[in-house]
C-alpha cells in the first residue's frame, strides 16, 4: 500500500522535476529519453545472457548448493543460528533451546519456601540469585563459539582459491568476463 495518495505522489514528482531542472537543466525523464537505455544497453545485455559462457556460468551457480563443502557450511551455519536463537534442527530431528533468551536475576530473591522455612540452596544458586543481570551457562557459550569456529574454518577452506570449487568458479567467471559479448 503506498504511503502517499496519487495527489501527493504527483506533487513530489513535480517538486523533483522542478528541482532537477533548476540544478541540472534537465528532468530525469528528459535524461532517460536522451540516453535511451533500452535501445543502448538492452541488446548488449541480451547478447551476454544468450552466450554459451553465460549459460555455463548459470549452470555452475545452479549446482553450487549441491557441492558437499557448501552443504557442510550451510549446515554449520544453521547449527550456529540454532545455538544462538533456538529453532528446529532438521538434521538431528529435535528442537534446540536458544542461548540468548536468558533468565533475569533479581536481587530480592525468595529465600523462603511456601511453608515459611528457609530454602536450602547451594552457593552457586545463591550467587546467581543475589546478582543482578543475566546468567548464561558456560557450556552454552562454549557451544556457540565452537560452532562459530567450525563455521569460520570451513568457510576459509571453501573460499580458498586453491580449492576445487573456487578453481572452477574462477574459470567460469573468467570465461564470462572475457567472452566476446562482454
Amino acid at each position: 500500500m503506498p504511503r502517499n495518495g496519487p495527489r501527493e505522489d504527483r506533487q513530489q514528482m513535480e517538486d523533483l522535476n522542478n528541482w532537477s531542472k533548476e540544478n541540472f537543466g534537465w528532468t530525469p525523464e528528459e535524461k532517460y529519453n536522451e540516453i535511451q537505455p533500452e535501445k543502448r544497453y538492452w541488446p548488449i545485455v541480451q547478447e551476454i545472457m544468450r552466450s554459451k559462457e553465460s549459460a555455463e556460468s548459470a549452470e555452475f551457480y545452479r549446482n553450487v548448493p549441491s557441492d558437499p563443502m557448501v552443504r557442510k557450511v550451510m549446515q554449520e551455519a544453521e547449527w550456529l543460528k540454532n545455538d544462538i536463537f533456538g529453532g528446529y534442527d532438521r538434521s538431528r530431528g529435535r528442537r534446540v533451546r536458544p542461548t540468548l533468551i536468558t533468565r533475569e536475576l533479581r536481587e530480592d530473591s525468595q529465600r523462603m519456601d511456601r511453608n515459611g522455612k528457609e530454602r536450602r540452596i547451594t552457593r552457586e544458586q545463591r550467587e546467581r540469585e543475589e546478582k543482578e543481570g543475566i546468567w548464561i551457562d558456560n557450556d552454552s557459550i562454549k557451544d556457540v563459539f565452537e560452532d562459530a569456529e567450525d563455521l569460520w574454518e570451513d568457510v576459509e577452506t571453501l573460499l580458498d582459491p586453491k580449492s576445487a570449487l573456487m578453481q572452477q568458479k574462477i574459470k567460469v567467471d573468467a570465461n564470462v568476463r572475457f567472452s566476446k559479448p562482454v
